[in-house]
């Protein structure tokens, strides 16, 4: 869904203020009833929209199972290929040395917060190739990407 409904807004002081989730919660709905989608089960969806960021607690197994797949694409080559992509375009990621220590962060900080067993397995291969591609920057760069 929010590959769909995902937005950011260009201007530098809006994007200080942008909400994705609070924009994909006001949007989602509209989307999904215009294509059909049960309106009883919009709340549903709803809920793992608001609680599927690391840094939320969900609180049904539909909402930690998409939480625990937002960490799992964080990681590994899917979330280097996205971080990487960004230098340049997004203001988190003005430079390599940016997309490298928001890597680091993902790799220090996520995989403790995967839940299921499931997801912790996948995880494995991911973290080895985060932490290789991280050792590899820091190496060739010699601290000074740019």
């Amino acid at each position: 869904m929010g590959v769909f409904v995902g937005h950011r807004p260009e201007e530098q002081e809006a994007l200080e203020r942008w909400d994705s989730v609070a924009y994909a919660v006001d949007l989602a709905p509209r989307v999904l009833i215009s294509n059909g989608f049960p309106s009883a089960k919009l709340e549903a969806v709803v809920e793992c929209i608001r609680h599927h960021q690391p840094s939320t607690e969900p609180k049904s197994l539909e909402s930690t199972i998409l939480r625990d797949a937002d960490i799992l694409e964080q990681l590994g080559a899917i979330g280097i290929l996205r971080t990487v992509a960004k230098v340049g375009r997004d203001t988190r990621f003005v430079t390599f040395s940016d997309a490298v220590a928001s890597l680091q962060k993902a790799l220090d900080h996520l995989p403790p917060l995967l839940r299921l067993a499931s997801a912790r397995r996948l995880a494995e291969e991911r973290i080895r190739i985060l932490r290789e591609f991280l050792q590899a920057a820091a190496t060739e760069g010699s601290g000074r990407l740019h």
